[in-house]
Parts: structure tokens; C-alpha cells; sequence
């Protein structure tokens, strides 16, 4: 009986994947259509009609502006406060003090024996506005 569902899971599974391989294919028969020469599916307009293909003389790496080209891992974004320091502001000691929720926090994390029981205040000078 096991070598029975064996080989019937054996024939769903090679029958799943040939057809998601049939898919892979036509899909990459699609995209090489779609990125060959767009001047061989490109036709003459109708007289009058205005000239509006563009995909046909840009390169794939051109397509959307050229905005492609231009890196988003390396951006410098200048955030600030940074949104973490922003929610790390929310909770620190006095805050948490002054809630009974906020007490039932750093009384479990006493009980667990946490190292930080809640964030410090910030030491930049001008956040949150108020005099050191």
C-alpha cells in the first residue's frame, strides 16, 4: 500500500512539474518576442494618425525613461529623526511609567529578566524638544 501512494504521488508530482516546465517555456518564448526587434512588428500609421511608438526605437534598458539606470540601493535618504528613533522615543522609562499598560510592560520584562527594560531618552539635544 505505500509503494502504491509512492508512485501515484510520484506521477502527480512529475505530471505538476512537466506542465509548469510547458509553462516556464511559453513564457519564455513570450518575453523573447516581446524583446526583439520592435522594428520588424513596427507598421506605417495611418496618414494623419499621430506618431506615438516609442517602444519601437527604445533599447529594453531605456524602457520606463531611463529610470533603470539610476541605482535605488545606494540612494542617500536623509531622514531625520529616522523613524526608528521616532518609535524608540514613544517608549522609553518615563512614559511606560505613566500608563498601566505601560506598567505591565516593564513589570513582565522584569519578571524575564531582561537586560533593557525600556529605551533611554534620546541624547540628541534638539529631539524631543525639551532642555537637558
Amino acid at each position: 500500500m505505500m509503494a502504491q501512494s509512492l508512485t501515484t504521488n510520484f506521477k502527480f508530482f512529475r505530471r505538476v512539474t512537466s506542465l509548469a516546465a510547458q509553462q516556464t517555456a511559453q513564457l519564455h518564448q513570450l518575453a523573447a518576442k516581446l524583446t526583439s526587434n520592435h522594428t520588424q512588428l513596427s507598421t506605417a500609421p495611418a496618414p494623419g494618425a499621430p506618431v506615438l511608438d516609442c517602444a519601437s526605437s527604445a533599447s529594453p534598458a531605456l524602457v520606463g525613461g531611463g529610470w533603470s539606470l539610476f541605482s535605488v540601493r545606494h540612494k542617500i535618504r536623509n531622514y531625520f529623526p529616522k523613524p526608528r528613533e521616532h518609535k524608540r522615543l514613544q517608549f522609553t522609562w518615563e512614559k511606560r511609567i505613566q500608563t498601566p499598560g505601560g506598567r505591565a510592560i516593564l513589570m513582565r520584562r522584569i519578571l524575564k529578566g531582561r537586560h533593557v527594560i525600556a529605551h533611554p531618552v534620546s541624547m540628541l539635544p534638539h529631539w524631543p524638544h525639551k532642555q537637558y
